[in-house]
């Protein structure tokens, strides 16, 4: 009976995913949402990314996002200053803000390796329907600051904290230079405040390889 309900459950879930799935005339073109970034904002090389709930939107696009920002090519921020992207004002990105963006997304899509980290199935796993990137222009507008997802600042502040010890590690680090103390700090940080985005994919696949993955996701 169980076995039945749980892939009774599993097929009704895949159903509800494939119905609000991002038509594929609205991949890559201008579109303009309204709504709450809704995690932490993970760093990366020139940039960030979060997951990003959609409250209004042109029609197709789906409810949950994953969005992105990049600064200047080749342009290397400092690591001991907090991300900002040039069209925010001098406002740091946070969970809770309401935003109007114009973005270009498009379905997830995971490496053909089938032995690499699948981002595919991840997205699926966590409902994310599109990912995609902010346009400068027409400029993002901040529509209110909102005490929603207090959970989410606490967890992106202890992971910032948490962060900010990569200079300190360096030192301690034998040989080790920055890429393998963000690569040791983004494991705590997973470990504290479950923040599994701040694993590299590559070091996601060396967990699964090593039989260590389910460790990184316990919340």
């Amino acid at each position: 009976m169980l076995p039945a309900v749980w892939r009774g459950g599993t097929g009704w879930r895949a159903h509800a995913y494939l119905t609000q799935t991002l038509p594929q005339a609205l991949e890559a073109v201008d579109l303009q949402v309204e709504g709450r970034i809704a995690s932490m904002l993970q760093n990366q090389v020139n940039g960030q990314r979060w997951r990003f709930v959609v409250d209004s939107s042109d029609a197709g696009v789906p409810r949950l996002l994953e969005l992105s920002w990049y600064g200047p090519f080749g342009q290397v921020p400092d690591a001991s200053q907090p991300l900002v992207p040039d069209w925010a004002q001098g406002m740091a990105l946070s969970p809770g803000q309401r935003w109007r963006f114009t973005v270009r997304i498009k379905r997830p899509h995971g490496s053909r390796n089938p032995h690499g980290f699948d981002y595919e199935l991840l997205a699926w796993e966590q409902g994310v329907q599109a990912t995609g990137y902010v346009r400068k222009q027409p400029a993002p507008e901040l529509l209110a600051v909102t005490s929603q997802y207090p959970l989410q600042r606490w967890r992106q502040g202890l992971r910032d904290r948490i962060q900010g010890e990569a200079l300190r590690l360096q030192r301690w680090l034998p040989g080790g230079g920055a890429e393998h103390a963000q690569t040791a700090l983004g494991v705590v940080a997973a470990l504290a405040v479950g923040d599994q985005q701040a694993i590299d994919r590559k070091d996601w696949t060396l967990f699964r390889q090593t039989g260590v993955a389910h460790l990184m996701r316990i919340r």
